[in-house]
């Protein structure tokens, strides 16, 4: 995501159905190289390997939501 003092990176942590739900506002960044998506591939591996669990990624054009289920 890009940032500035006008577009400010919003981030929410909350519990909700046995998540922990951690949500950010969109501000692309344009960049010349496109994600690897090693990052999400990383998490979900953990906690496949680790508690059983998946964890859920949705993506709106406003917000990037990730929710953890609780261990």
């Amino acid at each position: 995501n890009a940032t500035s003092k006008h577009q400010p990176l919003r981030i929410r942590i909350f519990l909700e159905d046995g998540y922990v739900v951690v949500t950010n506002n969109r501000n692309p960044k344009i960049t010349s190289q496109p994600s690897t998506g090693n990052g999400q591939r990383y998490i979900r591996k953990r906690y496949r390997d680790e508690a059983g669990k998946e964890i859920i990624i949705a993506e709106t054009e406003n917000d990037y939501t990730v929710k953890l289920p609780l261990l």
